[in-house]
């Protein structure tokens, strides 16, 4: 049987049309579809941004400079000054060269004061809402800001078994400066009479001697930016 070659042609001619046609039609829709959810992720980030769930943060609102920090290293983060307690790897451990007053001498009761500070700080407030602040796990507690701990304090170095109220830690205290000494464990400021008072949770803090109210050191831990 004789084939009709010029039909065969035209069907495979209109066979690889339908192909291409067909081809053409799903590639279409899968950029239609595609469009759709970048422009739904858009539209869910543009709501969310409108109702303060997500904060378009500035270079200054985010982690400290990466580099490999030593103990007692000055860091300048949220407007304020602070030492190097531990470099983490991604992230580092500052403790405040100042202090802020607080009610009350063990964690539960200035852990309001201590959360009043972050939030006081507008950079240390979005930094923590955006998950620049890293939450630390101290005694039974977990939160983005605590004071001293004897162990941040001794370090590698062995803990006495017993401390007392108005103890030393460390002559040689790495975050010492002469400025704030009585911040510091190192020894009592005789003039405004401090003493240092330990908690259950190993965290230390500085009171005006024979009243509840006193003074700590804010201690926080920063993600390095990316």
């Amino acid at each position: 049987m004789k084939l009709n070659n010029k039909g065969f042609a035209i069907s495979s001619v209109m066979f690889s049309l339908l192909i291409l046609a067909v081809s053409l039609m799903f590639g279409i829709l899968a950029i239609l579809v595609s469009r759709k959810m970048t422009l739904d992720k858009i539209k869910e980030n543009v709501r969310k941004t409108v109702n303060g769930d997500i904060i378009v943060v500035p270079e200054d609102y985010k982690g400290i400079t990466p580099k490999a920090y030593s103990v007692g290293d000055q860091v300048t983060y949220a407007n304020l000054d602070w030492t190097v307690v531990k470099d983490n790897g991604n992230n580092v451990t500052l403790v405040l060269n100042s202090s802020i007053d607080v009610t009350g001498y063990t964690y539960d009761t200035y852990k309001t004061d201590l959360a009043d500070f972050i939030t006081n700080n507008p950079v240390l407030a979005i930094a923590k809402k955006n998950g620049y602040l890293v939450s630390m796990t101290f005694g039974s507690n977990t939160d983005y800001v605590k004071t001293l701990s004897v162990s941040d304090i001794y370090g590698t170095n062995p803990i006495p078994t017993t401390l007392s109220n108005n103890d030393s830690v460390l002559p040689s205290c790495r975050f010492c400066a002469a400025t704030y000494n009585y911040y510091l464990l190192d020894s009592k400021d005789t003039s405004n009479v401090y003493m240092v008072n330990y908690d259950s949770n190993g965290q230390v803090n500085y009171l005006y001697y024979g009243n509840n109210n006193g003074v700590v050191r804010p201690v926080i831990t920063i993600k390095e930016n990316n």
